[in-house]
């Protein structure tokens, strides 16, 4: 009898506290979330600090509710960072230090997604170039915007003896305004000694940089301007073919 009320007596704090700390918990997920100005605020004192350095841009921009997936009010937060730290470490573990340093201060932001570009001193002795700072613009999403500004960007990063993009959200049954499927056809000398994948991964890259959060997906025709040569004569030959 002796053991058990011993036993109860050691158990009752343990559960009591644990019921206190889940009651905690949920009042503190059901607070309201910090505005995204105070959350850059915070986010860029910390890691000026954290860093040593005072070359961090924060940026964000609300999304277009169509242009989230889960159709309600998203934003989007941009980081730029250069710091002594990043000397001679891998891009991958530059940012993974970030995201940890920003994680308790962005777990009390609304629904976000989060990019970064992290330099080093070495590769950015001066501060930031003027290209660093372009994909910061917060861009108003709306129809045609973001056809708008893809066309804009891959012209200027590809320089494409041809280029073509088009709006297919109707062919799956989305509206137009969204914005979120297209087809494009680039040639271009930049896709030389590259292979398909690398080629995906330029776009790719490309269209994270420029921030279009609500493309879902892009189907992409990639040439050199040899292949495509190549390519159009296959079709113009197909097209001659006589029927059986």
């Amino acid at each position: 009898m002796l053991v058990l009320l011993l036993g109860t007596t050691l158990l009752l704090p343990m559960i009591c506290a644990t019921t206190v700390n889940h009651t905690q918990h949920h009042q503190t997920s059901t607070k309201a979330a910090l505005a995204p100005e105070k959350i850059e605020r915070i986010a860029q004192k910390l890691l000026r600090l954290t860093l040593n350095t005072s070359h961090v841009q924060i940026s964000h921009c609300i999304m277009h509710p169509d242009m989230a997936q889960d159709k309600d009010r998203r934003i989007h937060f941009h980081i730029n960072v250069i710091s002594d730290v990043f000397i001679e470490m891998p891009i991958f573990v530059r940012k993974n230090i970030t995201i940890n340093l920003l994680k308790s201060v962005f777990e009390h932001a609304e629904p976000h997604d989060l990019s970064l570009d992290c330099w080093s001193t070495d590769e950015r002795p001066d501060g930031f170039h003027e290209e660093d700072m372009e994909h910061m613009k917060p861009y108003a999403y709306g129809e045609h915007v973001i056809q708008d500004i893809m066309e804009e960007e891959f012209n200027k990063t590809f320089i494409p003896e041809f280029f073509y993009v088009e709006n297919v959200c109707e062919h799956y049954g989305i509206d137009r305004a969204q914005e979120s499927h297209f087809q494009i056809l680039i040639v271009s000398e930049k896709f030389k000694g590259k292979d398909i994948p690398q080629r995906r991964f330029m776009v790719d890259e490309l269209v994270n940089r420029i921030m279009m959060h609500g493309v879902a997906r892009l189907f992409c025709k990639l040439f050199t301007p040899e292949e495509y040569k190549i390519e159009l004569e296959m079709e113009k030959k197909h097209e001659e073919k006589p029927a059986r």
